[in-house]
């Protein structure tokens, strides 16, 4: 429930708590916050930005280990709240934002979402968001393997996934993402609680005048746990991610 209650909430750019001594840097090219590379960005706090922006909005298991089942499809909104830091230098040196006081604050992300069935216990999964009024976007791409199902001798399923994301948008960098997931379930009825872990990494690249920055690789680590509800067509889930930028999130979609 309270992954749920704090997806919805939507803080405004307005409510983050500034710090002391942060001067953020200004910029007219888009309505709101957009990813802009600033001449004091470190080789250092280029990395943790790869890292921390895939984390912001990742491509979320958001279910059970449990497979689709071959030809079924589900689609899905998934609205995912992330805690970002907005202070810490790897986000005030790569964005700009349209006033002095308009912070990244929480960002709230909706992501749109599909999965589809396949055989021998194989999903594959799509998801794409993009900020509305500024310059960067999401695409990603997921395969998820069941290697155990639940059953009367089997008390849990449990399932592999790999995912890959890429930002696309801003001119001035490049960042791919790819994570290797295992999770685990137990079906009670309609309801399926789920844990699970990854290991991260992301990969990113400028292209600028101002700066002359290595590619930067960056290896990370995430948990989850979440509760995925299934009547009939409905599916809902709820899940809270520990990662460098931890988040939580809400999916609502159907499954035919």
């Amino acid at each position: 429930m309270l992954p749920a209650i704090l997806a919805f909430y939507v803080p405004t750019a307005a409510a983050h708590a500034e710090s002391e001594g942060t001067v953020l840097h200004v910029g007219n090219d888009y309505d709101t916050c957009y990813v802009d590379l600033h001449s004091e960005l470190t080789q250092d706090q280029f990395g943790r930005f790869a890292r921390k922006f895939m984390d912001t909005a990742p491509f979320l298991a958001m279910s059970g280990a449990d497979t689709l089942g071959g030809g079924h499809v589900r689609l899905g909104l998934t609205y995912s709240q992330s805690f970002v830091d907005d202070a810490e230098p790897e986000w005030n040196n790569t964005f700009s934002h349209p006033q002095d006081d308009h912070w990244l604050g929480q960002p709230a992300i909706p992501m749109l979402s599909g999965r589809v069935g396949l055989p021998a216990k194989f999903d594959v999964e799509l998801m794409g968001t993009k900020s509305i009024g500024s310059n960067w976007g999401l695409g990603a791409a997921a395969l998820r393997r069941v290697v155990l199902t639940q059953s009367e001798t089997m008390p849990v399923s449990l399932a592999a996934r790999a995912t890959y994301e890429h930002l696309f948008g801003p001119p001035e960098v490049d960042v791919d993402g790819a994570a290797l997931e295992a999770l685990v379930s137990h079906r009670f009825g309609p309801v399926s609680p789920y844990l699970g872990g990854d290991v991260t990494a992301s990969y990113a690249t400028e292209q600028t005048n101002e700066l002359s920055l290595d590619p930067a690789l960056s290896f990370g680590g995430r948990g989850v746990v979440g509760t995925e509800v299934n009547f009939g067509f409905f599916h809902a889930s709820a899940q809270g991610t520990w990662a460098s930028v931890p988040s939580v999130a809400i999916q609502l979609g159907g499954t035919i």
